[in-house]
């Protein structure tokens, strides 16, 4: 595409990296060396932590929690890497975004994973305790006490169930727009799935979205990749939104539950800074057009001085950086070391296997399945049938 069409359809890739430190240097060489220094200490001193972390973690028991929390210690670290990198370059701002988001879908079904695994933790320490058998998971048990444990499935629909009725689905953000039509439910297996088929759907999205805007942006031109850009925004913002409402439910509904492991803490570090990086580049862009002057600036390609997006992304790109510190911090405070523990008990990756399992049996048994409680009802109140038969046959004989 030559200029002339190029200026007709007003497109701007932003300067190249020549271009940018050469013009820059020589326009403001005091500001951009500032930001440049303050963005490499803040991006140093969130490796750090996340290395100390990372350190950590390795000296803990060896098992799927702490590969988990693992996962949770690379997102501020890729957070801030790739928004240091744009700040080198803003012209990367659609790969490093890219690469930012499909980064943001693997933590979000690490948190869902998370969760999952903290709940079949507790909901066996709860089972425990109502069964006389104490409230550590790790204790020693033996082949036969293990096959004895209700499946996880039974556990944790119990765990939920036991805290009453209530308005699950409800939650933010999406659910707060109908929750007075709402009726209040217990949650069956069956709505776990619907969960984490929703948390999951988002990493797929992601994946999948990202390399067909790659394969866009390589195999049409630049006037039909942006506009396939701007669908493919809209579809992963609609998809995250999805998620986000999903990780909403799942976190209402086992807040009580899992309260003694800091989960507020854990949902906020997820989705903290998603939010703030939405909220973040809206208002960056309403202050840049409300309040940027119309001389030239080495963020702006001089064949379009009027497209100041590339500003906005570098501004958003360099409180990125440093909130990625304070993320990194977060994350080292919200999933500890500490916390990590060799659970002795069912395989935890096979969570959502049982709970399928287990909404098939109920469904095979012309209904719900039934809580081991209620089974112990059964069985307790057929016990009492069976002395009290032979009772009546000897009253009747006498």
């Amino acid at each position: 595409m030559d200029k002339s069409v190029a200026e007709v359809k007003g497109l701007s890739l932003g300067p190249t990296v020549d271009v940018f430190f050469e013009t820059c240097l020589k326009d403001m060489p005091v500001g951009m060396i500032v930001v440049w220094s303050t963005a490499a200490i803040a991006l140093a001193a969130t490796l750090f932590i996340a290395c100390s972390h990372a350190a950590q973690l390795r000296k803990a028991a060896i098992c799927l929690q702490r590969g988990y929390y693992t996962r949770m210690v690379g997102f501020p670290v890729v957070l801030g890497l790739f928004a240091f990198f744009n700040l080198l370059c803003p012209r990367a701002w659609v790969l490093c975004h890219l690469v930012q988001g499909q980064f943001e879908a693997i933590a979000i079904g690490t948190f869902g994973t998370i969760l999952f695994m903290l709940l079949s933790i507790e909901s066996l320490s709860l089972y425990k305790g109502r069964s006389g058998g104490g409230e550590n998971p790790e204790d020693t048990r033996t082949v036969q006490d293990l096959e004895e444990l209700p499946s996880n499935a039974a556990m944790i629909t119990e765990a939920l169930q036991a805290q009453g009725p209530k308005k699950h689905f409800g939650a933010p953000p999406l659910g707060c727009c109908w929750r007075t039509c709402m009726r209040e439910h217990n949650l069956t297996a069956l709505h776990l799935l619907r969960v984490s088929l929703m948390v999951r759907q988002y990493a797929y999205a992601c994946v999948i979205l990202g390399a067909f805007m790659m394969w866009a942006a390589l195999a049409l031109n630049t006037h039909r990749a942006q506009q396939v850009y701007l669908l493919y925004t809209w579809v992963l913002k609609v998809s995250g939104l999805v998620a986000g409402y999903g990780l909403g439910i799942l976190y209402a509904s086992t807040k009580k539950v899992l309260r003694p492991w800091g989960t507020t803490m854990k949902f906020i570090c997820v989705k903290g800074i998603v939010v703030m990086n939405v909220v973040q580049d809206k208002l960056l862009e309403w202050s840049i057009e409300a309040f940027h002057s119309d001389e030239g600036t080495c963020l702006v390609e001089p064949s379009h001085p009027s497209r100041l997006e590339h500003l906005v992304h570098f501004w958003n790109s360099y409180l990125t950086v440093l909130e990625a510190l304070a993320f990194a911090w977060l994350v080292f405070k919200a999933f500890p070391a500490g916390e990590v523990r060799d659970f002795a008990g069912h395989h935890l990756d096979l969570v959502e296997v049982e709970l399928e399992q287990f909404h098939l049996t109920g469904q095979a048994k012309g209904g719900k399945a039934k809580s081991t409680e209620e089974q112990e009802e059964e069985g307790s109140e057929e016990e009492s049938e069976s002395v009290e038969q032979p009772a009546a046959q000897a009253a009747v004989v006498v």
